[in-house]
């Protein structure tokens, strides 16, 4: 009886009910589309997190960045744990990537990057198929990704790439082991930029229908391993973080930033100085779409508690006849509860659909939703809002009532 009465009131009341409905959907999709922009950009600052939030440097090499312009001293492995740490006071870690000058023997140009193994176990891009790289000790022939290409390359096809070298060009073979997905954001080094840096820098996206020529992954750690490896790294760009202990001082890495300038390092940032402004740009969608969610939450507040409001009034002399029959005061209120339930899940799978159609569909691209406990739990806090807020106008209206009263005006 209780749920026949609740679809009753419902369709007594269409106009208001569909207008609570509405912006009860509105609601839910925008707080579902704010916390997908969060996890879609957390997704790329979580791996690095650890590094960021250390003690540290940020920065890049220029290719065949030099110890010493006086005396012309290369700096051979710029990334090296063994050669550049030595050349610095004292780092943890170093972590990077460096874009490699490689091409094919008929001359056709490729883009690729090499990255080094700390990176490659803490970071995967989007693969159609295969398998990304593995650290350099664990293969014996050099393994690549290889994004879309014309040559008709796939998983499991050895290329043979041919790198700068000071003696001329020379050529190595590589394993193919993963294909890229088209439109994939991958670590692609730092722009020279010292302006509102943040970890979005690090990355790149990269469209075969867009570059029109094919790119290759690699591991850093499997080129140096290569007989003429100082000299092909020494041709490479270089993006890094550095990390040093918890008790370096800020003084000692303001020194460290000033020798890597003198290496030849354009940008040389303090991991400290750029930890805002990742911050700020995680939370820069939350900043521009919270008050449109509080309006919209807000609207559909006042809303579910106006119509609960007419309805129970509307529905007053008919509570009180149930009463007379037997049925109970707390039941007429359960009888507003399950109407606002109803309406409360109609809208919550409404909103569920129309977000999965966003995720389908190619005119509504632009909309990235990222399923996943928060993005569900978002949406049902609305619910919950909206169920808890349609309660209160029920429990002021019949408690202050008895039947006695209703039935007598």
């Amino acid at each position: 009886m209780i749920l026949k009465t609740a679809l009753k009131n419902i369709r007594k009341s269409i106009p208001l009910t569909l207008l609570t409905c509405l912006q009860m959907i509105a609601a839910m999709i925008v707080t579902a589309v704010m916390i997908s922009s969060i996890l879609l950009r957390y997704r790329y600052y979580a791996p690095l997190k650890k590094y960021y939030t250390s003690n540290g440097i940020y920065g890049m090499f220029i290719p065949y960045a030099i110890k010493d312009i006086e005396h012309g001293m290369n700096v051979y492995n710029w990334l090296d744990d063994d050669k550049l740490r030595a050349e610095l006071d004292n780092p943890i870690d170093i972590v990077g990537v460096g874009k490699t000058y490689c091409e094919l023997a008929n001359g056709d140009p490729m883009e690729s990057f090499a990255y080094t193994d700390n990176l490659i176990r803490c970071f995967q891009p989007d693969l159609s198929e295969g398998r990304w790289l593995s650290p350099a000790d664990r293969v014996k022939t050099p393994e690549c990704v290889i994004s879309q290409n014309p040559y008709g390359w796939k998983v499991g096809d050895d290329i043979e790439l041919e790198f700068f070298h000071h003696m001329g060009p020379v050529s190595y073979r590589f394993h193919v082991v993963g294909m890229l997905k088209d439109d994939v954001k991958i670590p692609g080094g730092m722009e020279n930029n010292n302006n509102d840096i943040n970890f979005m820098q690090f990355y790149r996206t990269f469209s075969y229908e867009i570059e029109e020529h094919p790119m290759v992954l690699m591991n850093l750690d499997t080129l140096k391993q290569l007989h003429d490896g100082p000299d092909i790294l020494r041709a490479m760009t270089a993006g890094f973080i550095i990390t040093y202990p918890d008790d370096v001082s800020q003084e000692q890495l303001r020194a460290e930033c000033r020798k890597l300038a003198s290496f030849c390092s354009p940008v040389s940032v303090q991991l400290s100085e750029i930890q805002p402004n990742n911050l700020r740009y995680l939370y820069r969608q939350v900043y521009d779409q919270l008050p449109i969610i509080i309006v919209l939450l807000v609207l559909t507040i006042v809303s579910c508690i106006s119509s609960s409001a007419i309805t129970t009034r509307s529905r007053l002399r008919d509570y009180a006849v149930f009463y007379v029959c037997g049925l109970r005061w707390k039941q007429c209120i359960l009888i507003n509860f399950m109407q606002s339930l109803l309406c409360g899940g109609i809208s919550f799978l409404v909103s569920l659909l129309t977000l999965q159609l966003f995720q389908e569909s190619d005119l509504l691209s632009k909309f990235k939703v990222v399923w996943s406990q928060f993005t569900v739990g978002g949406i049902a806090v609305i619910f919950a809002v909206y169920v808890l807020a349609s309660l209160l106008m029920p429990l002021i209206i019949i408690g202050h009532n008895t039947p006695k009263e209703i039935l007598s005006s």
